[in-house]
């Protein structure tokens, strides 16, 4: 059996014992069970090998708690050829506690994020519930609005007309946002199809499409050379072209408006940008833009339900990517978008 044959005082009272204790006990008396064959394993590794041997086992320290330490070992032989094992202790208490409130912190953060996420799914699958069944009370009331304008309009003053234009109007609205809510909602559930986007393809078709409308056949959109991105080609699709409608709709009261699509890259992410001379916004509205159903300007002025820029925000994010926006009043907006990578032109 091997025993401890000389310890220095720092051993004995990191141990707990006293040093002359220790001279002739088996060192692995002084390490909790559960180790000892961790520290068994320890010493065949010191027999076989010249070379350092390090291994992290816990010892009965003083006062009944458990102490980490690392055996740091080497074989070593006096002048007759005889072997010993010398070991130096290593106390490693205080990181072994730091990693295992670090594991413990990580595991919360992690069941947390589980927790997060599942009820995000609840939240979104009640809103796609909700907004799939607001649709037929409401062609109900959009229907009969209409029908009673039809069969008795004749006998409604102009009054009775206006309010019954008013019910209709706001109906038509809410179907609105309702179509946006459902679009909304699908743009975190849609399973994803990563592949190269050419990039600048994409946006000839997108642009091609508003140039169909009177409003994006007015705009000056110019669109520079872009390189291939990774990403869902159906999703990217939905954020050029939620970017590019907002560009043409905010920058329509100019007789000289101007579009730019762009690319650039930072810290290792390929970006793209859309900018205009439009009305812009003052920037301290920022973390408003993104959220559902915020709008800075009223119905009167630029039509809208406030969710295309939400949509844009998760879709950007669910690539794990970033989106922001740079503007000033008057002075038009420029809005970005990160995808990771670089797929090159």
């Amino acid at each position: 059996m091997k025993v401890i044959l000389e310890a220095n005082l720092t051993a004995g009272r990191e141990i707990g014992v006293e040093r002359d204790r220790m001279i002739g006990s088996p060192l692995w008396s002084f390490i909790v069970r559960e180790d000892r064959s961790v520290f068994y394993q320890h010493l065949r590794d010191v027999f076989k090998t010249e070379s350092r041997v390090t291994s992290e086992v816990r010892v009965e320290g003083k006062a009944g708690q458990n102490l980490w330490v690392r055996l740091e070992s080497v074989s070593v032989s006096d002048p007759h050829g005889k072997r010993f094992c010398r070991t130096s202790l290593i106390d490693m208490t205080d990181r072994k506690q730091a990693e295992e409130a670090l594991k413990k912190a990580h595991a919360k953060l992690q069941d947390h994020a589980r927790e997060l996420q599942e009820t995000n799914r609840e939240l979104e699958g009640v809103a796609y519930t909700i907004s799939h069944d607001l649709r037929a009370p409401l062609r109900a009331i959009n229907g009969f609005a209409r029908i009673l304008v039809d069969d008795f309009g004749q006998a409604l003053d102009e009054e009775a007309k206006r309010r019954l234009a008013v019910i209709e109007k706001n109906a038509i609205k809410m179907g609105l946002l309702i179509d946006d809510l459902l679009a909304f909602s699908r743009a975190g559930r849609t399973a994803m199809n990563i592949s190269r986007i050419d990039m600048s393809s994409l946006v000839a078709e997108v642009v091609e499409t508003l140039k169909s409308f009177d409003a994006g056949a007015k705009a000056d959109i110019h669109v520079a050379a872009l390189p291939a991105a990774q990403g869902d080609l159906a999703l990217i699709r939905q954020v050029l072209a939620n970017l590019l409608e907002n560009a043409v709709k905010f920058s329509r009261n100019k007789s000289d408006r101007r579009i730019e699509v762009g690319s650039f890259e930072r810290d290792g992410k390929q970006g793209y940008f859309v900018r205009d001379n439009g009305v812009g916004f003052d920037t301290k509205y920022n973390d408003k833009i993104f959220g559902v159903f915020q709008r800075l300007v009223t119905d009167r002025e630029f039509e809208g339900t406030g969710v295309g820029l939400a949509i844009v925000h998760r879709l950007v994010t669910r690539h794990g990517g970033r989106v922001w926006a740079e503007s000033r009043p008057g002075e038009g907006a420029t809005f970005y978008f990160t995808l990771p990578g670089k797929s090159g032109s």
